[in-house]
């Protein structure tokens, strides 16, 4: 008779005691890549190591809400210890299908109409984040001293975005409050970009305004193609959009906003409680203005003297 004796092994290997971060984008673009940088620096100026203090994963749905949904269920069934949401409908679907997970959000303007809250004190258990105001209030006030005088801005939208749909609206608000006129096109897919960015055209606006939103990579070259052939002027909330044609661009430093974002992420591995953080934004920082005097004067344009001569 043969004995066979079964001897229960026990592991040497350390108990894992890294902070798990799941970082779930929507889609990628350059805010998201800045984001993930200012992250990563923020991370290690506050002295901690990856690897050891933390274990960072970074995925991308890619503009998919199907692979997005599979993304926060992973991050949910792996019990993450923060959840990072770049991007409204990553937020939206976290909310959803992530009760459970502390979470962390920005890249996005309104979190409120997604559910997240009341208020930036009065907000949703185990969740906090930083949300981006464009500075319409800014851009416009530079906008109505460039000669010709626009009256008739034009602007495409997600309309399967709810944050979209509400920039759009804010946007329009402060066009009607100045006595002008909002031409809009909306698109569903990135696809539709294109098709929606010509049918604008036909609207006749004097002007194009460009919205910060995860597509906004792809809107943008769509845009000044349309526009440039119409000799009209594209106008953006988006940084540094100036360099690649928009005639002035104005936008809260991009670092700026990624760098402070870092610092509440760095606070909840440290210890911090999601639910007991007031939800940040960027109306406080600095705003940056770019323009671009090589398209205004092929589009003859007049930027403002103020603009171009701010010491005057």
């Amino acid at each position: 008779m043969m004995t066979v004796l079964l001897m229960g092994g026990v592991s040497c290997k350390e108990k894992d005691t890294a902070f798990h971060i799941d970082l779930v984008k929507y889609i990628e673009n350059s805010y998201t890549q800045s984001f993930e940088e200012s992250l990563q620096e923020g991370l290690s100026a506050a002295g901690l190591v990856a690897g050891r203090d933390y274990r960072l994963k970074t995925r991308s749905a890619q503009g998919d809400m199907s692979t997005l949904s599979m993304l926060i269920d992973a991050a949910e069934s792996s019990k993450t210890d923060l959840l990072i949401t770049f991007q409204a409908p990553t937020l939206y679907t976290a909310i959803q299908r992530a009760p459970s997970v502390n979470k962390a959000f920005t890249l996005l303007q309104n979190p409120f109409i997604l559910g997240a809250g009341q208020s930036d004190a009065d907000h949703m258990a185990r969740l906090t984040g930083m949300y981006l105001v464009p500075p319409f209030e800014e851009l416009f006030g530079m906008m109505e001293e460039c000669k010709p005088s626009i009256r008739t801005v034009g602007v495409i939208y997600d309309s399967g975005n709810d944050d979209s749909v509400y920039r759009k609206n804010e946007l329009e608000r402060f066009v009607n409050a100045r006595g002008m006129q909002l031409a809009t096109v909306p698109y569903t897919a990135q696809h539709e970009i294109a098709t929606a960015a010509e049918a604008l055209m036909a609207s006749h606006p004097q002007a194009v305004m460009h919205l910060q939103d995860p597509a906004q990579d792809v809107t943008f070259p769509a845009l000044f193609k349309n526009a440039s052939r119409r000799k009209l002027p594209v106008f953006s909330v988006v940084f540094n959009m100036e360099r690649i044609g928009a005639v002035i661009a104005c936008s809260t430093d991009r670092k700026e906003i990624g760098d402070q974002f870092a610092q509440m992420v760095v606070r909840i591995v440290q210890g911090a409680d999601p639910s007991l953080m007031p939800f940040e934004n960027d109306r406080a920082l600095r705003k940056r203005t770019g323009y671009n005097r090589t398209v205004a004067a092929d589009i003859k344009l007049t930027l403002p003297d103020s603009l171009i001569n701010p010491a005057r």
